[in-house]
């Protein structure tokens, strides 16, 4: 009742109006926003299409062939498959290419499988060379790790083929119009197009604009018991627009001859404006005074501020509904200036008059940018001659590129000393030795699990290790992954056991449509969820062993124990041979951030004319520490959720205060002289402390301990001044002022830019302070 009170002065015509959406609608903007580009999306329905394609054609060529029916849609399947997996190149014809390449590996391989059926020890040996190779062969990229892949697939198979060799030029046959159906099907539907993308890519940033402008006004009209869920909503809305922002970024540079020169450019402008003026306006209606609790306004009945505070955050959500990636901006900036002229603002405090004035100024750039981003036309520079355009951001595949070159470095840090220093291991090389050791202890013991309970399965503990090891660097990391493993194989086998005894046997198109969906279903979730890769494996495999008269109630719990087995031993051996903490990867990570910083540092000082280039780069290096951060929720980095929290917290606002400042109009008249060497010295000041922090973490990075005093002092401290309480949010941050005297300049804007340089001075300090001073942080 109280809350309903403080509202009614609200009218008709300001209430935030809810319009209502269809559930498609619903889910196809719930589609854009989750899958940035719809990358997985097509990823999927490409294996869909080409392994439905490859069945097909091998059922009738192996039924031409005289081969078993179940043979030839399974080789059909594979190599379309797999091709569709991890052949993707951002040129048509390099990707023709390498899908023909690997028909090469595919009958190598193949055919040593079908000749070594008599020599099982030699198999069982050359299936851990095989692994190993294919591990190796990953950190290599392109063709070669299309061929490791191809390769112990292909031998694999042979493996637990009944067929003798004088099938091989039959099998050959089949892989080869698999292949070659692939390359047909993705020239003629799936070519690669980044100027698509990137066109897919903005339409996900406008809706994720739209979305953020409503979670700021369900925050402006949340009460105190339902604001910290908000909160966090809106949070995550805006991690979505940061995420979106950098791929459209990265793609702008991939956009072909329609997209470059002074047309990328623009794209570039526009889009590093419409994130910052987005995050403004959520930044600042945030800031505006917050509800009371309920407790307070049941026992005393609200005080005049708080009625007045709750009417401002009522107009003020009124003025921004609607006012997403559209002009209607603009109509949301004249409702707040129209707040301001009647003095609604000033009855709240002045703290809200300010906030307002941010809002409404926030709102007319967010107007500006997505009218320049939208009305850009792609034939400003058709050729891009004039101007050529290199983003900061890197996309591979589609995706922004994540810790990548990262691990090879701290990879080469552990082993330059002791017995692994002859070796020179690359990260690929480190998991190749783990995978060898690993499934070489792995291996025998399946086998002999296999003649206590009869079968031939032992490949089962094998293809753990694999997948285990893949795509995963840290112990961590690998263990996530191995309990992802054995839940995900439990699900599938509840779900596919009984949907295998009503269809595959007595449906087969059925199981032919329910196998194709859950390959398409699997590859749209293996880089986003993998439990759900793991469930539709499963459940695929149970259609499979049902149709082949193979499902007995013991398979899957059989499966789950040798494939656990072969996982649980890869944990086992990375935590003991060559072991890698996920803390030696946040420190390189923050020390690429900071090499970011220190070159925006120098295009500041430089007096560049355009900043956002800069600025993007120290965003690509954010994404990547949140990279390393993100795969394990939980202790990541050895040291606590809490703390890992707060260390991408302050990371974050190091990229917000430097967005800011690549962001800040040109003066309206050069700075004076003694402002001039005010931004030198503030400058100077903030390199110190970077070079500092580069030096302590390099020095962690190497030792495996603190470093010294010394540099730790100079890291993190730059003297009593810089003792300020540790914020807990980033707006806490940005609140900071390092210095007790108020900053002296000639000129507003000058003030404007030491202020904003001091801020991301206490940023790099608090990163220090957490990373270098506090307890535990020299853990590994």
């Amino acid at each position: 009742m109280a809350r309903a009170r403080m509202a009614s002065p609200m009218t008709q015509d300001e209430a935030p109006r809810i319009r209502p959406r269809t559930a498609l609608a619903r889910l196809a903007q719930l589609l854009v926003t989750r899958d940035i580009g719809l990358t997985r999306t097509l990823a999927g329905l490409r294996a869909l299409v080409c392994s439905g394609a490859g069945m097909l054609v091998g059922w009738l060529l192996g039924m031409a062939l005289g081969l078993p029916p179940v043979v030839g849609v399974m080789l059909g399947a594979l190599p379309a498959f797999l091709s569709c997996l991890v052949v993707s190149d951002a040129r048509a014809r390099t990707e023709a290419w390498r899908t023909a390449l690997m028909f090469v590996p595919f009958v190598v391989a193949l055919f040593l499988s079908l000749e070594l059926h008599r020599y099982r020890v030699v198999e069982l040996v050359l299936v851990v060379v095989l692994l190993a190779g294919q591990l190796l062969a990953q950190g290599r990229g392109g063709w070669v790790a299309d061929a490791g892949v191809g390769a112990f697939a292909a031998f694999i198979s042979g493996l637990l083929l009944p067929l003798p060799a004088t099938d091989f030029i039959e099998l050959a046959a089949l892989f080869a119009a698999s292949l070659a159906t692939t390359i047909v099907l993705r020239l003629l539907f799936f070519r690669p197009d980044a100027a698509r993308s990137l066109q897919r890519t903005r339409a996900a940033v406008g809706v994720l604009v739209d979305q953020v402008v409503g979670g700021t006004v369900e925050l402006l009209l949340a009460s105190a018991a339902t604001r910290p869920r908000r909160e966090r909503t809106l949070r995550r809305r805006i991690d979505r627009l940061q995420v979106a922002a950098l791929l459209a970024d990265g793609l702008i540079s991939e956009g072909g001859p329609g997209v470059r020169g002074t047309l990328a450019h623009a794209l570039h402008r526009a889009l590093f404006d419409v994130e910052l003026a987005v995050e403004t306006i959520a930044d600042a209606a945030g800031r505006l005074p917050a509800a009371p609790a309920d407790d307070d306004a049941a026992a005393d009945g609200p005080s005049p501020a708080d009625r007045a505070s709750a009417v401002l955050r009522g107009r003020v959500a009124a003025a921004l509904d609607g006012a997403g990636a559209g002009p209607s901006a603009v109509v949301a900036a004249d409702r707040l200036a129209a707040l301001r002229e009647d003095g609604s603002a000033a009855i709240a405090g002045d703290a809200a008059a300010r906030e307002l004035r941010r809002l409404e100024l926030a709102l007319r750039n967010l107007a500006r940018a997505v009218d320049e981003w939208r009305t850009t036309q792609r034939d400003l520079d058709p050729e891009g001659t004039a101007i050529p355009f290199e983003s900061a951001v890197s996309v591979i595949n589609g995706r922004i590129s994540g810790p990548g070159d990262l691990t090879d470095s701290v990879v080469a840090d552990a082993t330059a000393r002791g017995f692994w220093r002859r070796l020179r291991l690359t990260a690929a090389g480190r998991t190749a030795v783990q995978g060898l050791i690993a499934v070489a202890i792995a291996e025998p013991i399946a086998v002999v699990i296999d003649q206590i309970t009869g079968g031939n399965r032992f490949y089962w503990a094998v293809i753990g290790v694999v997948v285990v090891l893949s795509g995963t660097t840290t112990t961590r990391e690998r263990l996530r992954k191995t309990w992802s493993r054995i839940w995900g194989t439990a699900a599938g086998g509840l779900i596919g056991i009984p949907l295998a005894a009503l269809t595959a046997t007595a449906h087969p198109a059925w199981t032919v449509a329910i196998v194709l969906l859950c390959l398409g279903l699997g590859v749209f979730f293996i880089s986003s969820a993998y439990p759900g890769w793991v469930i539709a494996l499963v459940v695929l495999l149970c259609q499979l062993y049902s149709a082949t008269q193979q499902l007995t109630p013991e398979t899957i719990p059989l499966r789950l124990v040798e494939n656990g087995l072969g996982a649980l031993v890869a944990v086992g051996v990375s935590a003991i041979v060559l072991p890698l903490g996920t803390t030696s990867l946040v420190r390189r990570a923050v020390r690429e951030l900071l090499e970011g910083v220190g070159g925006f540092s120098a295009a500041l000082r430089a007096g560049e004319s355009d900043l956002r280039t800069s600025a993007r780069a120290v965003d690509q290096a954010l994404f990547r520490v949140e990279a390393v951060l993100g795969p394990v929720p939980r202790f990541a980095a050895g040291r606590g959720d809490r703390r890992d929290g707060r260390l991408r917290l302050l990371v974050d606002a190091i990229a917000i205060t430097v967005a800011r400042l690549a962001a800040q109009t040109a003066p309206p008249e050069a700075p004076s002289g003694a402002d001039r060497r005010r931004t030198g010295e503030a400058l100077d000041e903030l390199d110190e402390r970077v070079d500092a922090l580069q030096t302590s973490l390099d020095a962690a990075g190497h030792r495996g301990a603190p470093p010294t005093p010394s540099a730790a002092s100079a890291a993190s401290t730059g003297g009593e001044q810089d003792r300020s309480p540790e914020p807990d949010t980033v707006t806490g941050l940005l609140k900071l002022v390092v210095r007790e005297s108020p900053l002296e300049a000639d000129s507003p804007w000058t003030r404007a830019r030491l202020e904003l340089i001091a801020r991301l001075d206490a940023g790099v300090a608090a990163v220090g302070r957490e990373l270098v001073e506090s307890p535990g942080a020299a853990r590994r």
